[in-house]
C-alpha cells in the first residue's frame, strides 16, 4: 500500500507526528514524504522514502500561507471587520493559489496516480486538491486545535478566526450574511475550477488525524472520523515534577511584523527587574533591530538568543511564555510547566483559550498595554498556585496514553482505502 505524505515546512508541523510514520511503516506502508530537504535530519526510520520540494513549491505554495497579511493580529487590533472585502480577498488568494497549484503539476515529473492514499498537512491545501484531482482517499494531519464543528454560531466565529477572517471581539451580527457570502465564494471556485471546495473546511480529509487527546476538545469541535494520538514523548528527557525551580522561558519561533517585534521587546523590558532567571528565544528578532540585541546590554538573569536548546529547557523551568502555538504548549504540558499564552492570530488564540479553560495556563490579551500592566501580575499568579502545574501534569499524561490509539489511526488510514476501493 503506498502512501504519499505532504508536510508543512516547519519543524513544529513534522515532529508531533513522527511516532504516527513510524506506526505507519510497521503495519506495512510504502511511504513516501513530501518535505523541504533540511528537514531530512528529523527523520530516523530507515523504511520511510523521501522527495523534497523545488523551490516553486517553496516559495509559492507553501510560503504562499505564511504571507497572509490578516495573519497580522495589528490589521485587527480594535478594528470593525468589513467582511464583505475581506472574504473577497480571501477567495482571490485561493484563486491564486489553485492556479500556482496547477502549474507545478503541469510542470512536474511526479506521478501522483501511483498511490492509494494522499495525507497532507492541515495547512497545505495543495494535499487536499491533489487528492479530488487523482481521485484517491485523503487524511488530514492536524496539528493545532481546530474548530471541526458544524459551522454554526460559536464555531462559525472560530473557523473565521482560525483563517484570520475575524475580529476576536466580533459578535457576528450578521451570520446569514457571512453564511450566504461563504457559500457564494465557494460555489465560485467550484465554478471556475470544477472541484469541490468548502472555504473553511477545504483542510479537512476523509479522515482526519490529531496530536493531541480527546480531552484538549471543546465538545462542539468534535465530530466523526477524527483519530488523537497524543504526543511521543523523549524518554532520554527528565520531567522535572518540581515546581519551585525560578527559571522561564520565553518561546516566540519567529517575529512576522513590526507588531510583533514590538511586543517581544516589551516582553524582554517587563522582566529587567524580575528576580527570575529567563531564558529567551526569538529566531530573527535581529532581522528586525537597527542593531543586533547583546546579550551584555540586559541584566545576567536575562539569557536572549535566536536558538536554544528548547527539549532541555522546557524540563528545567517552572513557567513556559508563548505565542500560543499547539506544539510548544503540548511540550509544556508534557513536562507538567503551565503557560501563559499571548496569541498572535486566529488559530493561536482557539489553541490558548482551550488550554486556560482546561486550567493549564492562562492567556493574555496580545497589546502592549495588557503586556505593561498584567504581565508581571500573571507571571506571579502561575508560579504561586501549584494548581496549574497539576493541570498541565494531567494534560500531559492524556497526551501520553493517546500515543496507544496512534494503532487504531493507522488501522483507520487502511479501512479507508478498503471502503474507496
Amino acid at each position: 500500500m503506498r502512501i504519499a505524505i505532504f508536510l508543512y515546512s516547519q519543524e513544529s508541523h513534522i515532529k508531533p507526528f513522527l511516532h504516527l510514520f513510524d506506526e505507519m511503516v510497521a503495519q506495512g506502508y510504502d511511504c513516501t514524504l513530501y518535505i523541504k530537504e533540511s528537514h531530512r535530519k528529523l527523520f530516523n526510520n530507515k523504511n520511510l522514502h523521501f522527495q523534497y520540494y523545488d523551490e516553486f513549491f517553496l516559495e509559492n505554495i507553501i510560503k504562499f500561507n505564511k504571507n497572509l497579511k490578516n495573519n497580522d493580529v495589528s490589521n485587527t487590533e480594535n478594528k470593525k471587520v468589513d467582511y464583505t472585502q475581506r472574504l473577497i480577498s480571501f477567495e482571490a488568494e485561493y484563486f491564486f493559489k489553485i492556479r500556482c497549484i496547477k502549474k507545478y503539476l503541469n510542470n512536474c515529473n511526479d506521478d501522483f496516480s501511483c498511490y492509494d492514499i494522499i495525507m497532507y498537512d492541515y495547512y497545505l491545501y495543495f494535499g487536499s486538491y491533489l487528492a479530488q484531482t487523482y481521485q484517491k482517499p485523503s487524511v488530514s494531519l492536524i496539528c493545532n486545535i481546530v474548530p471541526t464543528g458544524r459551522q454554526v454560531n460559536l464555531n462559525l466565529k472560530n473557523s473565521l478566526l482560525m483563517n484570520y477572517l475575524a475580529n476576536l471581539d466580533d459578535d457576528l451580527a450578521n451570520e446569514d450574511a457571512i453564511n450566504c457570502q461563504l457559500k457564494k465564494i465557494s460555489e465560485n471556485i467550484e465554478k471556475k475550477y470544477n472541484i469541490k471546495f468548502d472555504l473553511l473546511k477545504n483542510g479537512f480529509g476523509d479522515i482526519n488525524i490529531m496530536c493531541h487527546s480527546k480531552e484538549f476538545y471543546p465538545y462542539e469541535f468534535v465530530e466523526d472520523e477524527l483519530f488523537f494520538i497524543g504526543r511521543q514523548t523523549d524518554e532520554t528527557c527528565p520531567v522535572i515534577k518540581s515546581f519551585e525551580k525560578k527559571s522561564i522561558l520565553v518561546h516566540f519561533g519567529q517575529i512576522d511584523s513590526k507588531f510583533e517585534k514590538e511586543l517581544l521587546l516589551e516582553i524582554i523590558n517587563q522582566f529587567k527587574n524580575a528576580n527570575e532567571n529567563v531564558y529567551i528565544a526569538i529566531r530573527n528578532l535581529n532581522d528586525w533591530l537597527p542593531e543586533p540585541i547583546n546579550d551584555h546590554e540586559y541584566p545576567n538573569h536575562i539569557t536572549i538568543k535566536p536558538h536554544l536548546p528548547f527539549d532541555k529547557l522546557i524540563t528545567q523551568v517552572s513557567l513556559f511564555i508563548c505565542h500560543g502555538g499547539t506544539t510548544g504548549i503540548n511540550e509544556a504540558v508534557s513536562n507538567g510547566v503551565p503557560a501563559l499564552m499571548i496569541p498572535t492570530s486566529g488559530e493561536r488564540y482557539l489553541t490558548s483559550k482551550r488550554f486556560a479553560e482546561m486550567g493549564a495556563g492562562l492567556m493574555l490579551d496580545c497589546s502592549i498595554q495588557s503586556l505593561k500592566s498584567d504581565l508581571m501580575v500573571l507571571v506571579k499568579q502561575l508560579k504561586n498556585d501549584p494548581a496549574y502545574g497539576r493541570n498541565a501534569s494531567y494534560l500531559g499524561e492524556c497526551l501520553k496514553k493517546a500515543v496507544g490509539s496512534t494503532s487504531h489511526a493507522v488501522k483507520a488510514v487502511t479501512k479507508l482505502l478498503s471502503k474507496h476501493d
